[in-house]
């Protein structure tokens, strides 16, 4: 009888030992894949967020001269970059690979510029390869230094704008006697009529094709 019980109770000792292990390989392999699915949902989760005020993507910020009273952020839905708040942006004068859009500069391909912004900062969008248009609210007083892509083929300015004009994709002062800015033609240049200023630097983008103007450019 006492061998009996010593073989029972050696039995279930082994079992024990035998079991445990497994119950708890088990139950550690349960949380590990708990874990893991939590995390890669996580991971997956941020990988999908690209909202426009996301600042750790580089997607926005501020670009005011005075700080924060300027702010910036890019639609990644509409390749839109926009400026808005009040007073004067930045300029980057250092190198234009410092403008604070730069890490993303390639998915901008419109820059809109909105009412309450008074001016735009040199080089503020020169290293903008893909931009193609550019919306300038009725408050911008100034224009800086090669402040556009050179390839600009859309420029809108606000109807409101006391400062400039448009005029065949041409900025000009508001009584169309200064030419401020002027982009890159597929062929010959003319000075619009009536223009009896060139900006600085305003016709640098037309490199070397040909310039023309008539009796009323008094340049």
């Amino acid at each position: 009888m006492k061998n009996t019980i010593k073989k029972t109770l050696l039995y279930i000792l082994v079992a024990t030992l035998i079991v445990t292990p497994f119950c708890v390989s088990a139950d550690s392999l349960v949380a590990n894949a708990t874990a893991r699915t939590s995390t890669d949902a996580i991971r997956t989760s941020t990988d999908a967020i690209k909202t426009p005020t996301d600042a750790a993507d580089g997607l926005a910020g501020i670009c005011g001269a005075h700080g924060d009273n300027l702010t910036w952020y890019i639609d990644v839905s509409t390749s839109t970059l926009v400026i808005e708040g009040e007073g004067d942006m930045a300029d980057y004068t250092d190198h234009f690979y410092s403008a604070p859009w730069n890490n993303n500069y390639r998915l901008i391909k419109t820059v809109k510029i909105k009412n309450g912004v008074t001016s735009i900062g040199d080089y503020a969008f020169r290293n903008c390869v893909n931009l193609k248009t550019v919306s300038i609210g009725a408050d911008v007083s100034e224009i800086g230094t090669l402040a556009f892509y050179e390839k600009v083929k859309t420029i809108e300015i606000d109807s409101d704008n006391n400062y400039f004009t448009e005029e065949d994709n041409i900025i000009l002062s508001k009584d169309k006697k200064t030419l401020i800015y002027a982009f890159d033609q597929d062929a010959h240049f003319y000075v619009p009529e009536g223009v009896v200023t060139l900006a600085n630097k305003s016709l640098l983008d037309i490199y070397y094709r040909s310039v023309g103007a008539d009796e009323t450019n008094r340049i």
